[in-house]
């Protein structure tokens, strides 16, 4: 993944790279199957986090929140299947595969880390693909808006 990064200069890029990177893996995994909207989305709702006073205030620590547990070794790894977001402790491999929609998911991170598009999740906090049964914390949320494949929730 390092030299993925590196494919575009550093200086493209008016933030941070790890928050850039740690942004760009999530709409990656959650979503680079979905149209440009639906990439925009799900990053939007790690952003809506970073800003609630419910989440943590960086964009990594966002995306990797989770239950973590200690290994013999003494390191902290992510619970499996106990994040927020299934892709950063599924048990997978985190490198990206797909070059172009890893160099997208960069772009995209970047620009809306620099807040250049409109919050089309209504400042959604959650969201769910529709494909699965509604998580138990969606039945008090307030369902806003549907972009593909998930389905993007605030609270009432």
């Amino acid at each position: 993944m390092r030299f993925l990064l590196l494919l575009l200069p550093l200086h493209c890029f008016a933030v941070d790279t790890e928050e850039i990177k740690c942004l760009a893996q999530n709409i990656y995994f959650e979503s680079r199957s979905e149209s440009t909207a639906g990439q925009i989305a799900v990053a939007l709702v790690v952003m809506n986090r970073v800003k609630s006073t419910k989440f943590p205030n960086t964009v990594c620590e966002a995306v990797k929140e989770g239950e973590v547990r200690t290994t013999w070794r003494g390191h902290q790894v992510p619970k499996r299947d106990r994040c927020h977001f299934s892709w950063y402790c599924d048990g997978l491999s985190d490198t990206p595969t797909d070059e172009e929609a890893w160099i997208k998911s960069i772009v995209l991170a970047n620009d809306i880390i620099l807040g250049r598009y409109p919050d089309i999740t209504m400042g959604s906090l959650w969201y769910h693909a529709v494909y699965i049964k509604p998580p138990w914390w969606a039945l008090t949320l307030e369902p806003v808006v549907r972009i593909d494949n998930h389905i993007f929730y605030r609270e009432f």
